[in-house]
C-alpha cells in the first residue's frame, strides 16, 4: 500500500558518519521561520494528469504484500530469486577500502523489481535521517521523501503535475537549459524569466512579474523552479534574505517552490583551503518551509556517482504520492541494483570526504587562474529562459571543470583567456588589457 510517512523527528546516533560528506554533523543556528503557515489548495495546484493518477492495481498487489509472511505471490511477474545471477556484490574502493553485499536479502533486494513504493527502505530511511538533521523542515508531517531516478526524470514528472502543457512556470531570467529546451518548449509551457544577480532572485523583480501577469488577465504562475545553490548557469548562490523574502512572497500568492539544489554540497565559501563540512551549508528553502510548499530535488550524481541515476525528493505527501505513482508507472521506480549499492556507500564508506577535498583542490586552482588571465568565466545564453538565443545575447558563457586535471585546467584557462581577449573584449566591449584586471568573478560564484 502507498504510505506517506512524515519525516522522522529524532535522528540516529549514526548520521554523522552517514553524512553525504564527511565532517561535522551540522550544528546551525535555529533558523528564524518566515511567518505562521498558510493553507495550500491542493486541488487548485494539481494538474488534471495528476489528480487522475492513482497506484495501479498490480503495482498496489505487489508492493502491499511483500513483506506479509507466508503469502504465495501469484499476482505479478516477479523472478524468482534462485535464477538471480548475483549471489555477491564486492565493491572495491578508491584507498584500498572493500564494501561487500552478501546478505542474501540485500543480493536479493538488487536485482528483483522495487518492491516498495518509496524507493528501497535503507536508502529512504537514511535520506529520511540525512534531510531532517541537515535540514530541519520545520513542518511536521507536511514532508516525506521518495528515492527518484535522478533529478532531470523528477523534474519533468514535478511539472507534468503542477504545470501540465500549455501552464506557466516562473523561473530565474537565466535557467537551468533542460527546463527551456527540453520540458517548456516541446510541452508549450510560458517561462516567466524573474532578474536575478549574485545573490539569486530579486524579489522586487518577482513582485513585479506576477503584477505584470495579474495586469495581463493571464492566468498567474503557480510554480517557481529555482536553483539557489551555483545556479546553473549564472553560478549564483542565493542569499538567506533572499530566500526568506521569496518564500513569503511564495506564501502570499500561494506559489510552489520547486528547490532544484544539485550542487548544495559542493558549496565552498569560506576561502581556499578550507573545508569546513555540512554545518556551514546555507539554510534551504525547505528549512524554512512552514506550509509544505516546497519540494526540494537532491541528487547522488554531483557528490557521488552520475551513473548510478539516483536522487531524492523531498515534498508535501499529497504532491510526493501523485510523483511517486507517476515515476512507479514510467519506471517502475530506480533500479534496485543503484539503491543497494548506495544505501552501502552511503552507510558504510568513510571516504566521502575525498570528492569534497578534490573539489575544493578543483576550485581554489580554477579561480587562481582565472585572476591571473584576467576574465570573467559564467554561465552562457542558452539558458535564457525566452530559449537559446534570448534578444540582446548574453555577455557570459559556462565553463565545467569538475572532470579536467590540473595541467588541462591550466591550459585551458591559457586558450580561453586568449580567444577572449582577442575575440570579445577587443572587438566588442573595447576594455583594454589592464581593464581585464578588475573584471573578476567573486570565488563563490563559481560552479562546477
Amino acid at each position: 500500500m502507498v504510505s506517506a510517512e512524515p519525516l522522522l523527528s529524532d535522528v540516529p546516533a549514526t548520521f554523522a558518519s552517514a553524512s553525504p560528506l564527511a565532517g561535522p554533523s551540522p550544528k546551525k543556528a535555529r533558523l528564524e521561520l518566515p511567518g505562521a503557515s498558510t493553507a495550500i489548495d491542493w486541488e487548485r495546484h494539481l494538474t488534471q494528469e495528476a489528480k487522475l493518477r492513482t497506484q495501479p492495481t498490480l503495482r498496489k498487489l505487489v508492493t502491499g504484500s511483500a513483506s506479509l509472511p507466508g503469502v504465495v505471490g501469484l499476482h505479478g511477474g516477479l523472478p524468482h530469486p534462485s535464477i538471480f545471477p548475483l549471489e555477491g556484490i564486492t565493491l572495491n574502493l578508491k584507498g584500498g577500502a572493500t564494501l561487500r553485499i552478501n546478505d542474501p536479502q540485500t543480493v536479493t533486494a538488487a536485482q528483483q523489481y522495487n518492491m516498495t513504493m518509496q524507493g528501497y527502505d535503507p536508502l529512504r530511511q537514511w535520506v529520511k535521517a540525512h534531510t531532517n538533521a541537515q535540514h530541519h523542515p520545520p513542518a511536521s508531517g507536511k514532508h516525506d521523501v521518495l528515492i527518484t531516478n535522478g533529478s532531470n526524470h523528477t523534474l519533468e514528472v514535478l511539472l507534468a503535475m503542477l504545470v501540465g502543457p500549455g501552464g506557466c512556470l516562473l523561473c530565474e531570467e537565466f535557467t537551468y537549459p533542460h527546463v527551456v529546451e527540453s520540458v517548456g518548449i516541446p510541452l508549450g509551457i510560458r517561462l516567466h524569466g524573474v532578474a536575478m544577480d549574485a545573490d539569486g532572485l530579486q524579489p522586487d523583480s518577482l513582485r513585479q512579474v506576477l503584477q505584470g501577469v495579474k495586469d495581463s488577465g493571464a492566468a498567474l504562475p503557480k510554480v517557481l523552479y529555482t536553483i539557489p545553490t551555483g545556479q546553473n548557469p549564472t553560478g549564483a548562490i542565493a542569499s538567506l534574505e533572499r530566500k526568506k523574502a521569496v518564500y513569503q512572497i511564495c506564501q502570499q500568492e500561494d506559489i510552489i517552490i520547486l528547490e532544484d539544489d544539485p550542487y548544495y554540497y559542493l558549496q565552498f565559501s569560506t576561502g581556499p583551503g578550507e573545508q569546513p563540512g555540512l554545518q556551514s551549508l546555507e539554510p534551504s528553502y525547505l528549512s524554512m518551509d512552514v506550509d509544505g510548499r516546497v519540494a526540494r530535488l537532491d541528487t547522488f550524481s554531483k557528490f557521488l556517482v552520475p551513473g548510478l541515476r539516483l536522487g531524492w525528493l523531498t515534498a508535501h505527501p499529497t504532491l510526493l504520492m501523485k510523483c511517486c505513482v507517476t515515476i512507479q508507472g514510467a519506471t517502475v521506480g530506480p533500479p534496485g541494483i543503484s539503491q543497494v549499492i548506495t544505501a552501502e556507500l552511503m552507510m558504510h564508506w568513510d571516504k566521502k570526504h575525498e570528492l569534497e577535498a578534490q573539489m575544493k583542490h578543483i576550485q581554489d586552482a580554477i579561480v587562481g587562474e582565472l585572476a591571473d588571465a584576467g576574465i570573467i568565466v559564467l554561465p552562457g545564453r542558452v539558458g535564457h529562459f525566452q530559449g537559446p538565443c534570448p534578444p540582446g545575447g548574453c555577455p557570459c558563457i559556462r565553463m565545467s571543470y569538475s572532470r579536467a586535471t590540473d595541467a588541462e585546467l591550466e591550459k585551458g584557462i591559457t586558450m580561453l583567456a586568449r580567444i577572449l581577449e582577442s575575440e570579445a573584449w577587443h572587438k566588442r566591449l573595447h576594455l583594454a588589457p589592464e581593464q581585464l584586471a578588475t573584471a573578476r568573478v567573486p570565488p563563490k560564484t563559481m560552479r562546477l
